[in-house]
């Protein structure tokens, strides 16, 4: 099995809340990582299967399907369900346009089941939930050589419909990250599963608009390159080694919550890459030269940057860095317009200013 041809192509394997009654509305965070433990047991499904993961009570126990099904040959296809709790059923997809089939099942007790549907004749088959109140955690499907959950467009998991719901992404360890986004907006999603080799530059959005994403399993230290938006809004990335760094874009790190950022190789640095960091308190950046306009507009922490080397600053650049206390720049910077307004606990600013 080549798993590098799954995501290079918009698929791969992933968890998402799943539906409740009258769909759309996704289902509590939960408190623990309990589910977090039975996405990461379950199997990748075999060719022309479906499989998902289940949690049904008594009282809401019904789960109702909608399958349409694309046919390798005109003719018939069934669809063999293994619902879980020892039952097996097979559906027809009838020979028609749409060949689309209803179908729904009714647990006698409540319980965590493991749904696969194994297909004959057919080249896709989508899922849906209709009715009833059993939470859908899971589902991928195989067809071919490709995985994927529900069914989106390449380019990774920001078109995916249930990119808003999902949690838990597992991807293959050879995945080709170069075309970005791929899990831009995905901002309920609170871990994801990479086992493959470190990487070495960050595409722009890749992880924007990930407010719940944690970030201790990743390793950036070989990262020379940062994309635009690539963390924006990531908020809980604290810290991170960029030990390797040699450019970022624009925006690139804009409203996380970075404690401290120490960037000895970067040269290159985008406008308002750290814009609104909060929580930042200390920057070290001791050879880029330019230091682009709003970069550190709104850090009302930031207590001290050092910049020897920096020869130019951007309009607004420290704007509204209420506790900037200390700072260094080349000799003969120059300043843009505004660049420490608000800045009140420096004194005297290095543009000669007074407000």
């Amino acid at each position: 099995m080549n798993a590098a041809r799954y995501f290079v192509n918009g698929y791969a394997t992933g968890f998402n809340d799943g539906l409740k009654a009258g769909g759309g509305e996704p289902t509590p965070k939960p408190e623990t990582d309990e589910e977090f433990e039975k996405f990461k047991s379950l199997t990748e499904p075999e060719e022309n299967q479906t499989v998902f993961l289940v949690c049904a009570d008594t009282d809401h126990n019904q789960i109702k399907l909608n399958a349409r099904c694309d046919t390798s040959i005109n003719g018939t296809a069934n669809l063999i369900v293994q619902w879980g709790d020892g039952t097996t059923e097979t559906i027809n997809i009838s020979d028609n346009p749409q060949k689309t089939v209803e179908f729904s099942h009714d647990y006698s007790k409540s319980g965590d089941y493991t749904v696969i549907i194994t297909s004959d004749n057919i080249l896709f088959c989508s899922c849906w939930i209709l009715t009833g109140y059993t939470s859908v955690y899971w589902k991928m499907a195989k067809y071919g050589e490709k995985i994927h959950v529900e069914s989106y467009s390449s380019g990774g998991f920001s078109s995916l419909p249930c990119a808003n719901n999902l949690r838990y992404i597992k991807i293959p360890a050879d995945t080709d990250f170069s075309n970005g986004q791929f899990f831009y907006s995905c901002c309920a999603l609170r871990r994801i599963i990479y086992d493959g080799e470190n990487l070495t530059s960050i595409p722009d959005k890749m992880f924007g608009g990930c407010y719940c994403l944690e970030f201790d399993d990743w390793d950036f230290s070989e990262v020379t390159n940062i994309g635009t938006y690539a963390f924006y809004y990531c908020s809980k990335l604290t810290s991170i080694n960029l030990s390797a760094c040699t450019s970022i874009g624009d925006y690139a790190f804009a409203n996380t919550s970075l404690e401290k950022i120490i960037l000895n190789l970067c040269e290159s640095i985008g406008i308002r890459a750290f814009y609104f960091c909060n929580k930042l308190e200390t920057a070290i950046i001791p050879i880029c030269q330019i230091i682009p306009e709003y970069m550190f507009y709104g850090c009302a922490t930031l207590k001290e940057i050092n910049l020897p080397m920096c020869a130019e600053v951007g309009n607004q650049a420290f704007s509204s860095c209420y506790n900037l206390r200390t700072v260094t720049f080349a000799d003969g910077c120059t300043f843009g317009t505004n660049a420490f307004i608000g800045c009140y606990a420096l004194f005297p600013k290095p543009d000669g200013t007074f407000y």
